[in-house]
């Protein structure tokens, strides 16, 4: 009984004692907060979006549609929405190349070093004064227009020669990248998270420690503590992303663009749930590998044949011995072999899936992940052959 209630006190201290580890390594540590945001620079949905909603705004603010319609000809006014929603592309275009630059990517880490103190500030309850009316978090991206005007310009484009001016004399111009209300439907989490930082790691130890040391035989509590960290792990990192998801839809900025933008602040959370799913396994397997079965014997004997063989193959430098070995080993042991290999391609297919929908951000990671998934199923299936031909 007791060693249950252990169990369940720790699944709910597990998730916070991880998030409290990154809210302070992450939220409260401004260095840490520009590198986590840092890959959004090079992010194409949100400069796509930054691109278009900067030309949308300069051709509204400009108000290019009626220019244009006042500088045709009467009969010709029909073509002057045309005109706006091509010159308007040809901005975004504008906009996009000057969003490639090292300059856009320094820019961005400038900005979010300033903005991290009003996140932070929001996320502790505090109203600060950086916030706009419109209350949102903005990203300053004067210097990025400047260098697309300067682009159109030269292209002798001159519609933009009044926002030029504008720019020049007085103004700013700013987008809205976070919206006040989706960072604080975090505020309770973060709270918790900061002032209790110490409580939750202590209450994960020390329960987690309880389990093996209530649990009767031993190996009992490896296996509970295992499966705990393994359901524990895999449903916060579940509600995490109904969060994400949830959050998105409801803020003002198109949802694929709050997606990324939430992913990628929560991508270090997200790798602690997934490695907490990854841990309780491990401990899972050292509570079945001793104990009393007889797949784990078998598997501790096979353990024990495989140092045999290597000792023997160092010890007189020939594999011939090893392979004798190998084959009467295999010939043995062949069911519980493909079995073996069935259970794994299912974990390989698992781990994989997950990599690619969380933890792959980059076309070398997918290249990298394709080749080693690869690389497993064609080993499994020769290691099918052989378990196949070595049956007949």
């Amino acid at each position: 009984m007791i060693p249950r209630l252990l169990a369940a006190l720790f699944a709910l201290a597990l998730p916070f004692a991880l998030l409290s580890s990154w809210a302070l390594a992450t939220v409260s540590s401004n260095d840490r907060w520009v590198a986590t945001l840092h890959p959004l620079a090079r992010n194409q949905v949100l400069t796509n979006y930054i691109a278009n909603e900067g030309a949308a705004t300069i051709v509204h603010d400009l108000q290019v549609e009626q220019r244009i319609d006042r500088a045709l000809p009467t009969a010709a006014g029909i073509l002057a929405p045309t005109l706006t929603n091509a010159l308007q592309q040809t901005i975004s275009s504008a906009l996009a190349t000057a969003l490639e630059s090292q300059a856009f990517q320094r820019l961005w880490d400038d900005e979010n070093r300033l903005t991290h103190e009003a996140v932070v500030a929001i996320l502790d309850g505090r109203t600060p004064r950086e916030l706009s009316r419109g209350r949102s978090v903005v990203l300053d991206v004067t210097p990025i227009v400047v260098s697309a005007l300067d682009q159109l310009n030269a292209s002798h484009v001159s519609f933009l020669k009044p926002l030029e001016q504008r720019l020049s004399n007085q103004g700013t111009f700013s987008l809205a990248i976070l919206d006040v209300r989706e960072i604080h439907q975090a505020q309770l989490y973060y709270h918790l998270a900061t002032s209790l930082w110490w409580l939750f790691p202590l209450l994960s130890v020390l329960s987690g420690l309880g389990i093996v040391a209530t649990s009767r035989p031993r190996r009992y509590g490896f296996f509970l503590l295992g499966m705990v960290t393994v359901a524990s792990s895999l449903v916060a990192y579940a509600l995490l992303s109904i969060g994400v998801a949830t959050a998105s839809t409801r803020a003002p900025t198109p949802t694929k663009v709050t997606s990324t933008i939430l992913n990628t602040v929560t991508s270090s959370l997200a790798a602690r749930f997934l490695w907490g799913a990854v841990v309780g396994p491990i401990l899972v397997g050292l509570g079945w590998i001793v104990g009393p079965s007889t797949s784990a014997r078998v598997t501790r004997r096979n353990l024990r044949h495989t140092q045999h063989w290597i000792g023997r193959a160092l010890r007189w430098r020939t594999s011939n011995p090893v392979v004798a070995d190998w084959h009467q080993w295999l010939t043995t042991h062949r069911r519980q072999l493909a079995r073996d290999v069935r259970i794994a391609d299912v974990v390989v297919a698992v781990g994989s899936s997950l990599l690619l929908w969380r933890g792959v951000a980059t076309l070398w990671q997918l290249v990298i992940l394709i080749v080693l998934v690869a690389g497993w199923y064609w080993l499994a299936a020769r290691l099918r052959r052989t378990l196949t031909s070595d049956s007949r």
